[in-house]
């Protein structure tokens, strides 16, 4: 079966030549949050009659053997964990020409807030990697925040802009997001 990889048009357009193409999704993760939930759209695109590899990003060794990817990273320092942005920028060429999604895994999710900003609590590069990559979307979620890996004025900085402590991954937010690839990758409603 032959892998396509150089689509125009919608990532529907993928399924029209090939039955059911192989995603990747790969992830940078410090604690562990961000491979749950990398392992969870894995599962979510399985039920959905995707096939589907999930790993680390530091495992992968390219993405030529995939029509479409979805590409995740715990966000520290108001930047993407550096293994997940440089393997980005290094393959910027091949994962132009296919579908990719992006998430970050950080103290809040939804739209950044300007006092999210001024702390920190956002990845600016992951803004600038789905420009780069024209990734089909970039989604924020909050992962798991453990109150004794955050020094006393990040604590601060969380509260202020109305983060808690604890798992905040949302997971029915996963969910109906992986949904949405999966009906963008087949073009047609998944139950």
């Amino acid at each position: 079966m032959a892998v396509i990889t150089d689509v125009a048009g919608p990532p529907s357009a993928l399924f029209e030549q090939e039955r059911s193409p192989r995603v990747a999704v790969l992830y940078a993760s410090a604690s562990g949050s961000t491979a749950g939930i990398a392992r969870r759209i894995a599962d979510r695109l399985r039920d959905a009659g995707t096939p589907v590899d999930v790993w680390p990003v530091e495992e992968a060794d390219g993405v030529d053997s995939y029509a479409a990817l979805v590409l995740g990273s715990a966000v520290y320092g108001g930047a993407w964990l550096p293994s997940a942005a440089e393997f980005a920028r290094d393959h910027a060429d091949e994962l132009q020409r296919r579908p990719v999604w992006l998430f970050s895994v950080g103290a809040l999710d939804g739209p950044p807030r300007s006092l999210e900003r001024a702390a920190g609590l956002t990845a600016p590069d992951a803004d600038e990697l789905t420009r780069t990559l024209g990734a089909v979307e970039h989604r924020r979620f909050a992962g798991l925040l453990e109150r004794r890996r955050w020094p006393w004025w990040r604590r601060v900085w969380l509260r202020l802009a109305g983060g808690r402590f604890g798992d905040r991954r949302d997971w029915s937010a996963i969910d109906a997001w992986t949904v949405a690839i999966a009906e963008a990758l087949h073009g047609q409603r998944t139950e």
